[in-house]
């Protein structure tokens, strides 16, 4: 009772403005405090509270994710590991601890086998969020022209061989992480993925309650949002089988 009575009030100043006065990172102190005292519902509130309010980074998922794996809504964690990794892809703590979540989870499925180039491709475009790999090609444009001016203004042959070469080089790397940028923003816009919030649902050969039904999944699950109609997603699963789902059953990441 008490904790529900929480959650109306901090929602209700939210959308009242009220927390705006308060600074995220005093909010997000109170949410530290009451998940290191165990207060795992209050914690996972103030985190909400300030995902309310418009801020989001991958730490603040990431602790909202551990809040709501301490309470057991496996699907929640597995949703906030997820947007901790679209924003860090290299935030290997919510990697590990989304394994952890994804072992409370009924469906096991085993993703076809892909090549070793294609796996490579894909982990490599993964590596980085589009922001990271803005800042890498900014960094490498630079270098770029910084060698550009050594070739220009050097008085000696052999610095301005290397500096010619050098600019070369890094202007190749940044055409090539100009390439990944893109690819990786192509890749985040034409492929949505989603987690399964109802405890189960049924896969259907169509949009429609009264289709058929194809197989059911359960709650935790990622798939991947290919199409939609209406109320209704057009599904895939890791291992590649596709169906119509309701949108209500699931939370786009």
């Amino acid at each position: 009772m008490k904790n529900s009575i929480l959650i109306l009030i901090l929602f209700w100043m939210a959308g009242a403005g009220w927390l705006k006065a308060e600074n995220p990172n005093a909010l997000f102190a109170k949410a530290n405090s009451y998940y290191s005292s165990g207060a795992f519902d209050s914690a996972a509130v103030y985190y909400d509270s300030i995902l309310h309010l418009g801020y989001e980074s991958a730490e603040l998922y990431f602790n909202a994710g551990n809040a709501r794996y301490r309470l057991g809504d496996i699907a929640a964690a597995i949703y906030d590991y997820e947007k901790a990794l679209k924003l860090n892809p290299r935030f290997e703590d919510a990697r590990f601890n989304l394994q952890l979540a994804r072992l409370r989870t009924v469906d096991k499925m085993e993703a076809p086998k892909r090549s070793v180039i294609s796996v490579w491709w894909r982990d490599l475009l993964r590596s980085r969020s589009a922001d990271q790999w803005a800042v890498i090609s900014t960094v490498m444009i630079w270098i770029a022209f910084f060698m550009a001016l050594l070739y220009l203004f050097a008085g000696r042959r052999n610095l301005r061989v290397i500096a010619f070469f050098s600019s070369l080089f890094f202007l190749f790397l940044t055409l090539f992480v100009l390439f990944l940028n893109i690819e990786n923003y192509r890749i985040n816009q034409n492929s949505r993925e989603a987690i399964v919030f109802a405890p189960n649902a049924y896969v259907k050969s169509e949009p429609g309650h009264s289709a058929t039904d194809l197989f059911i999944i359960h709650e935790g699950t990622k798939v991947k949002v290919l199409d939609a109609a209406g109320q209704w997603y057009r599904i895939q699963l890791s291992d590649d089988k596709q169906g119509w789902i309701p949108a209500e059953a699931v939370r786009v990441i």
